[in-house]
């Protein structure tokens, strides 16, 4: 599903296919059955809808013989540079046997550059159990230092931010799996059902629907200095598909995320103009950018070197500030 005006970002909602039984067959309801419609039921539901963002929905088979579909399906994103921002894989959602209906969301050690993202993709889930009303009937758990046995670790290896949703597998988890007595009969329908529902809005906010609203914002950084100042601004506009920035002194720009620099004092009033298809709307920032007269140089330097002996030679590195325009230098003995 290609999304509308951020189609490059690519949320990705995945499941197993395969099954492994330690002898004989192996029907695999919760392993990984459950998961694979979690899959399904999010891609039903999802195509009736139109989001923002890309998604994709993935089967992965060879899961049970250490990720080989997954694996090979990462490897191939990411040499072809796919900007896939959160990927969502399901895994095990029909146990629940014991106590509370805990279930569990598995991210990255929290030392690990990676675990931001998971992070904000796991409180994605809790804040869709919390909004839905599903607080009573789910206990998400977010689990650092996740476990690498599934296909979103195979992300993982590639850099990219991914969760794995699963039943309480530290606790709760089937007896059943991997074996010929993992079938549905063993499932509790209930939860698992509820397990969808959130799964299925996870999806649905990572994706970013378009619901044909559109808001103009955005924030810039400095927005104070000396001039000349260089300005970066940062849109965060809703369902904009162009931009106009005015940008107070005459300078004007179509890009999204444009850089300007000012080259006069005073204070500036900064708009941004986004439309879409249906239609546009206006952010005034008024008196945002104060741009002061120029300051006199604070003369700085360093040296390779303060201690020498005769014939040597020396870096000087000037590090003065306030943009000095020349330069004297005085080398006394």
């Amino acid at each position: 599903m290609t999304g509308t005006t951020q189609p490059d970002e690519i949320v990705l909602i995945t499941g197993h296919l395969d099954d492994l039984p330690s002898s004989g067959t192996a029907p695999g309801a919760d392993d990984n059955a459950s998961g694979s419609v979690g899959v399904m039921v999010s891609a039903e539901e999802l195509s009736q809808q139109v989001f923002y963002r890309t998604v994709r929905f993935a089967f992965f088979t060879g899961e049970e013989q250490w990720l080989l579909g997954s694996d090979a399906y990462a490897d191939m994103v990411y040499q072809a540079g796919d900007n896939i921002v959160a990927v969502y894989n399901m895994d095990m959602l029909g146990t629940d046997n014991v106590g509370e209906p805990y279930l569990r969301l598995h991210t990255r050690i929290t030392s690990n550059p990676g675990y931001p993202g998971d992070l904000a993709i796991a409180n994605t889930f809790v804040d869709v159990v919390n909004t839905y009303s599903l607080d009573n009937e789910l206990s998400p758990i977010i689990d650092p230092d996740g476990i690498t046995q599934s296909d979103h670790s195979s992300f993982w290896n590639k850099g990219y931010s991914a969760i794995l949703g699963i039943e309480d597998n530290d606790n709760d988890i089937s007896p059943y799996y991997h074996t010929a007595s993992d079938t549905v009969s063993t499932l509790n329908l209930t939860y698992f059902t509820n397990f969808v529902k959130a799964s299925v809005g996870t999806a649905a906010h990572l994706a970013l629907r378009d619901d044909g609203t559109l808001i103009a914002d955005f924030t810039a950084s400095p927005t104070s200095g000396a001039v000349p100042l260089t300005v970066n601004f940062t849109d965060l506009s809703v369902g904009a598909t162009s931009w106009s920035w005015d940008f107070g002194d005459t300078g004007t720009s179509t890009d999204k995320d444009p850089t300007y620099t000012y080259t006069s004092t005073g204070t500036y009033t900064v708009s941004l103009t986004v439309t879409s298809a249906s239609g546009s709307d206006t952010e005034t920032k008024v008196d945002y950018i104060t741009v002061t007269p120029p300051q006199p140089p604070v003369a700085e330097f360093t040296a390779s070197s303060t201690s020498i002996y005769m014939g040597d030679s020396v870096t000087f590195t000037d590090q003065s500030a306030n943009h000095p325009t020349s330069w004297s230098w005085t080398f006394e003995g």
